[in-house]
């Protein structure tokens, strides 16, 4: 029973203090091309590994669903990113990301969820 509060106490620091430094990260959402190309290239290759680990979890629990007969869970957006990058490594994700940039200078304000979404991988072939 210690054992337990203690893991609770720990996770809960851990959640405090990430919460705590949330708050003055920038969110996904609002990041564009100024900031991606701003970003220090370790950064970009965590936030990619991030998505990666995300979207392996839900991949995972999916196959699980599978073998137990229930609906699966993937999204539009898992399985896209799935089909898209299955085959690259983070550092290839995040140089198609800085191609993507570098190439459309135009398109520097459009959100980085955005272009992964709409231009790498191709909202347009998924329906709803």
């Amino acid at each position: 029973m210690k054992k337990l509060a203690v893991i609770f106490s720990l996770l809960f620091l851990l959640s405090y203090a990430g919460a705590a430094q949330a708050e003055s990260v920038k969110y996904s959402a609002s990041i564009n091309g100024y900031d991606w190309n701003a970003t220090p290239a370790a950064e970009k290759l965590a936030f990619v590994e991030g998505i990666n680990y995300a979207i392996a979890i839900d991949y995972e629990i999916d196959q699980w669903r599978k073998k137990n007969n229930k609906a699966s869970i993937l999204s539009a957006f898992d399985q896209g990113w799935i089909k898209r990058f299955s085959g690259h490594t983070t550092s290839q994700i995040v140089q198609e990301i800085n191609d993507f940039y570098s190439g459309n200078p135009d398109k520097l304000n459009q959100s980085l969820g955005r272009v992964i979404w709409y231009e790498l991988i191709g909202a347009g072939q998924f329906k709803e």
